[in-house]
């Protein structure tokens, strides 16, 4: 497993100096938590589509918004080798898409659900390898001792909110589907580059980041595919 130059996952044990997921003074998050509760739940009307759900981890790390993503390693059944949240499909006995993310972050990730404060939940996105993605938001004390499983990870990504929000990190990619050229949004960190359903997850967190901090949402003008 590769972790990136500059993303150290901490390995440490818990306690003295964590910087807390949502503290009492924190009113960017308090307003993003009121936001998420706000928007009403969509359902993209395919039945056929897997349900699944990702954590989208927000956490302080020097006072700087952060969140992670994980590049998937080549011993998974899907999406081998690309940038994505913790996650996966929902099995028979979760309960609902909740426990489905908070024990896909663990599995993938060791992340106790129990430091992870949830805040809301943003609109399902849905894969063309047939996917209903229910993304979670929900906050992380920081440093944190993560366990990283290396049959499902092969590298993790620290990245600054701040970062995404710079048009230098945005790239549109060009492609054929069904005989007619398409654009998607995606974004560059470190060399790495996220796209698809991921990239899609993080420009609608971006929109509601904004809105929490009292900023106009930046403008993209990106022709979204429905389905990546």
């Amino acid at each position: 497993m590769h972790l990136t130059q500059g993303t150290f996952i901490q390995t440490t044990s818990e306690g003295n100096g964590r910087e807390q997921g949502l503290g009492g003074n924190d009113t960017t998050l308090e307003a993003l938590r009121r936001l998420l509760g706000l928007h009403s739940t969509s359902d993209l009307g395919d039945s056929t589509l897997v349900p699944s759900a990702v954590l989208l981890a927000v956490f302080q790390k020097g006072h700087v918004y952060h969140t992670l993503v994980n590049r998937r390693s080549q011993q998974v059944a899907h999406h081998k080798g690309e940038w994505c949240f913790p996650g996966g499909a929902m099995d028979p006995e979760d309960k609902d898409l909740l426990t489905t993310a908070l024990r896909e972050a663990q599995e993938e990730m060791g992340i106790d659900p129990r430091d992870v404060v949830v805040l809301g939940t943003m609109p399902p996105v849905a894969t063309r390898s047939g996917f209903k993605i229910q993304p979670i938001v929900g906050t992380l004390p920081y440093p944190y001792p993560f366990r990283v499983s290396q049959e499902e990870i092969s590298e993790v990504l620290e990245v600054p909110v701040e970062a995404l929000l710079d048009p230098a990190t945005h790239r549109q990619e060009a492609y054929l589907r069904n005989n007619r050229l398409e654009k998607s949004l995606a974004f560059t960190y470190n060399s790495r580059t996220v796209f698809g359903a991921t990239a899609r997850i993080i420009r609608e967190f971006l929109d509601f980041f904004q809105q929490a901090k009292g900023e106009a949402v930046w403008p993209l003008h990106v022709t979204m595919p429905s389905k990546t």
